[in-house]
């Protein structure tokens, strides 16, 4: 009954790659000659210019970025706490990081930056009621970094 089955399943599948190539092959000709004849070697070759610049901005700049580059347990339950209680602020331009040390004798150092300047550094407690308070109390604390740098670059600009 197995054999059977299998044998069957060989089968379809050597038919539907031969169908499958029979068809690549004939689309592949098609396309060839229309091409040669439709299309003129200007059309075909791209010279790499841009026929306009002006949408291009002058520099590019994502923000709203979060990275995690944790490496321990407790380090991924600080991100992963953060994260739940992080509500990002429309249209403000921010990235955090959360980068880890792992210390042999006194456990894991965590660092936290918003656009470069670090926030937070400290050993993370092995407790987990401890670690997810720190993780809302950072979200909260760098949320409302984040709304007042923005405001005050409404002010500015």
């Amino acid at each position: 009954m197995k054999l059977k089955i299998v044998i069957a399943l060989l089968l379809n599948v050597c038919f539907v790659k031969t169908s499958i190539a029979e068809t690549a092959g004939d689309f592949n000709q098609n396309r060839n000659s229309m091409a040669a004849s439709q299309l003129s070697t200007s059309e075909i070759i791209d010279d790499g210019v841009l026929e306009d610049n002006s949408a291009l901005p002058d520099t590019l700049e994502i923000s709203g970025i979060l990275t995690d580059s944790t490496v321990s347990r407790f380090g991924h339950e600080l991100f992963d706490a953060f994260n739940r209680s992080w509500r990002a602020p429309e249209g403000a331009r921010y990235n955090i990081s959360f980068n880890e040390r792992n210390d042999p004798l006194r456990g894991s150092f965590v660092i936290v930056k918003l656009n470069e300047l670090q926030l937070y550094e400290g050993f993370l407690t092995p407790r987990d009621d401890a670690i997810q308070e720190l993780g809302k109390g950072l979200a909260r604390e760098i949320r409302s970094l984040v709304l007042s740098n923005a405001n005050i670059d409404e002010e500015l600009y």
